[in-house]
């Protein structure tokens, strides 16, 4: 849609397109590897070291083709987008070869309900017990202090990003950076964030209970670093070499970020309720990214780029205070500090029973 876009309606409904797939991916990625995990003590170790490795090569891929995509784009702006196809193409012919993680149990509990009930039948009843769960899980991820403090972190978090991938171009744009120079240096920004993805474990184990208020603080830092410094000098050189500095820690937090805040929204969840509260993660996250973003629009059109950073981040350190005070006392609890309500689709139950 976007190589035959010929005005913004179109492109329009082809972000619209882009976002629902997306969406889609995001949430059942996550789902797809957290259920591949046999029941055991280390599961959620186990998930972050998976996440944290197809992350890691995430980056590393997206710092190639940001460094290719830097230079055609000057020979032709099409040439990007045709690129971006044949990967969708190879990414789904890839998925075509995935299997679904079902035990030889519920193999053979769905080939016996498909030779008693016709197709109908079988869509009919499937379609009751997706409508009883979902009423189930809706109320459990509302009621749940712990998952309401999450979505809370996850959604100021989640805002900040977004809102620092449109200021970072546009800080580089102004100082009239080249679309070559910039993709060198994203590319170079994607590698850190693969080095620090891997590094999660480590970061986790130091910081514990204060890892995400250390990331949250971290990310709105590099922001208003990069704010200031225009303000810091007036040498074009040494005001790039501080923007990329400080982007150098934003995409080192972010590295780090993505594969924690998973790993604890999947803490305490089972594999009938997980790719629900991503789903909850990622439309909070969403709504939150669309406020925050606009808010970021509008202060570009009364102020610089730089300006709009400075103040930006200090609208996200007030936002990160009220976050982690909320999640004080509702996150990283151990699991008999939690009420029964809150275990209520735990695995932990059932990772006990088989030991």
């Amino acid at each position: 849609m976007i190589l035959g876009c010929y005005n913004l309606f179109t492109l329009i409904i082809a972000e619209i397109f882009s976002a629902f797939a997306f969406s889609l991916k995001d949430i059942s990625d996550l789902s797809l590897i957290s259920e591949s995990i046999p029941p055991t003590s280390k599961k959620s170790e186990i998930f972050a070291k998976l996440t944290s490795k197809g992350l890691s090569g995430y980056y590393v891929l997206n710092s190639f083709s940001l460094i290719i995509s830097g230079f055609i784009f000057n020979i032709n702006g099409y040439l990007p987008i045709v690129i971006s196809l044949i990967l969708v193409i190879v990414s789904f012919l890839i998925s075509c070869l995935f299997i679904e993680p079902l035990s030889s149990a519920e193999i053979k509990n769905r080939k016996d309900k498909e030779k008693q009930m016709n197709k109908k039948e079988i869509a009919i009843s499937d379609l009751k017990v997706a409508l009883n769960d979902f009423k189930d899980y809706f109320k459990y991820i509302v009621t749940s202090k712990r998952l309401r403090a999450l979505i809370l972190f996850s959604s100021v978090m989640y805002g900040l990003i977004t809102v620092m991938v449109t200021y970072q171009v546009s800080l580089l744009e102004e100082l009239s950076v080249s679309a070559s120079i910039i993709g060198i240096i994203f590319a170079v920004l994607e590698i850190i964030s693969s080095i620090f993805s891997k590094k999660q474990a480590k970061f986790h184990n130091k910081f514990r209970n204060k890892s995400l208020m250390v990331l949250g603080f971290l990310a709105s830092f590099s922001c208003l670093l990069a704010g200031l410094a225009g303000y810091i000098s007036s040498n074009l050189y040494i005001i790039v070499g501080i923007i990329v500095f400080a982007l150098a820690i934003k995409y080192a937090v972010v590295g780090i970020y993505h594969i924690l805040i998973d790993k604890y929204f999947r803490n305490f969840t089972d594999e009938n309720i997980d790719s629900k509260v991503f789903s909850a993660k990622m439309f909070f996250n969403s709504i939150s990214s669309a406020l925050l973003g606009i808010i970021a629009s509008i202060l570009l059109e009364f102020t610089s780029t730089k300006n709009s950073l400075i103040i930006i981040s200090l609208i996200f350190i007030f936002l990160f205070i009220l976050a982690l005070t909320y999640m004080k006392s509702r996150v990283g609890l151990k699991p008999k500090e939690y009420s029964k309500e809150e275990l209520k689709f735990s695995d932990i139950n059932t990772t006990v029973s088989n030991k």
